[in-house]
Parts: C-alpha cells; structure tokens; sequence
C-alpha cells in the first residue's frame, strides 16, 4: 500500500532480505512494476536494496565486490550492493543506482565515507560514458547532509541533493525524538540527459513517531524530467 500510495515510476527500496520477499511483494502489486531487481549480497538475513521500475530493463551492473580505499588506509567493501540499473524510460537512457551505506549501529564512519567516495567516483564514471542520460542515486545512506560521506558526493556540484528545498521539513528518520535527513535522491549534474522539477520533492510521512508504510523511516520522492 505504501509503495502504490507514492505512484513513483521508480521505487528504490532497502533492507529487501531475499528473492522471495520481492518476487511476493511484486506479486501482490500485479503488474505495475515489471522490472523488479535485487542486490542480493548472498548471505543469510541480508538486508538487500531492489530497484522497481515500470520501465523497461536495459542492462544490470553490480559493484558490491570492489574494495573500497579507508581514508586511513586499508580497504574494506560496500556494506550493501551498490546496485546499478539502466532502464528504457519512453525513449530515454535512465540509469539510477540504489544505496544503503553502512548503519550507525557498530558505527564505522569511515567505511561510510569510503563507500560514498567510490560512489561518487562510480557515478562520475557513468555520466561522462553516458553524458544523455538522467542519472538518479537514491537509498538510505545514514547520515546527514553535513556529514563527510554527504559532502564527498556532492563536492564539486557533480551531484545535487533534490530534498534540499525542503529543508528543515527535509527529515526522513527520528531518532529517539531527534529527526534526521539520511535517506537521499541525488542528481547527477554531470550527465545531461534530465533535470529535477522544481518543487516536486515531497516526505512520506506516517501516523505518529512512525515511518512510511510499514518501515521506520519515511519516504522520500522527487520527479525529475527526461531530455
């Protein structure tokens, strides 16, 4: 219910534990979304990021295997999949990926700023080898737009956070009474191929102290325009 109360043509999900549960949550949305892909990492009670889409599929590409650089060196890998998914939206090349970086709980914050500098670098990648087309990152990336892995993906401008004209109404989280923006869409400024619209971004809230259909956090969307 709550994934068909956004009317989202995309739906970037996290914490999606198994084939199983999506293929039962596509089934019981019919045949809105027929493209429906899991960034299994392959173990027991993982929590996964899916990306459903009523566009056509064009190519999958995975990223959770590259090791990633600590800043105080060492190497340590996504926590989740950094899932890459090229679709057909009416004629246009939209590519977006979905993220969910490392939690706070057992806090690691440099694994954080490790999976967010090579998110960027993945991105930047992407868009110069595919400069017509709209390009989107979104998921639950854990911390705050002031925060050093926020600020490694959107140095430069390359990659623009659409809830920022929502700000302070821009929360997505409540943390024991304190709410916090960790659940981003981000646009890429380097690719050509679409533009935000202006207004469009809007939280999903639910009853009370609790998230959006069912989760603890709330949803988060935007429309952007394909050119």
């Amino acid at each position: 219910e709550g994934i068909v109360g956004m009317q989202a043509d995309v739906v970037i999900l996290q914490e999606v534990e198994t084939r199983t549960c999506l293929d039962a949550l596509t089934e019981r949305l019919g045949d809105t979304y027929p493209t429906a892909i899991l960034g299994e990492t392959g173990f027991p009670a993982s929590v996964d990021v899916a990306v459903l889409s009523r566009f056509p599929l064009v190519e999958v590409r995975r990223h959770a295997d590259v090791p990633l650089q600590r800043p105080s060196g060492g190497q340590t890998w996504f926590s989740r999949e950094f899932l890459e998914v090229h679709l057909d939206a009416e004629g246009h090349p939209l590519i977006v990926f979905a993220a969910h970086f490392k939690a706070k709980v057992d806090d690691d914050p440099e694994r954080r700023l490790a999976e967010a500098t090579r998110a960027r670098e993945i991105i930047d990648a992407v868009a110069a080898a595919n400069p017509d087309a709209l390009i989107v990152m979104g998921g639950d990336l854990n911390d705050t737009p002031d925060s050093p892995p926020l600020q490694a993906l959107l140095a430069g401008g390359a990659l623009r956070r659409v809830a920022e004209e929502l700000v302070p109404e821009d929360w997505t989280y409540s943390y024991q009474g304190a709410k916090q923006a960790i659940d981003h869409l981000l646009l890429s400024t380097a690719a050509t191929g679409g533009q935000h619209i202006s207004g469009s971004t809007q939280v999903f809230r639910g009853g009370g102290s609790d998230g959006y259909g069912g989760s603890d956090h709330n949803a988060l969307r935007s429309s952007f325009r394909a050119e």
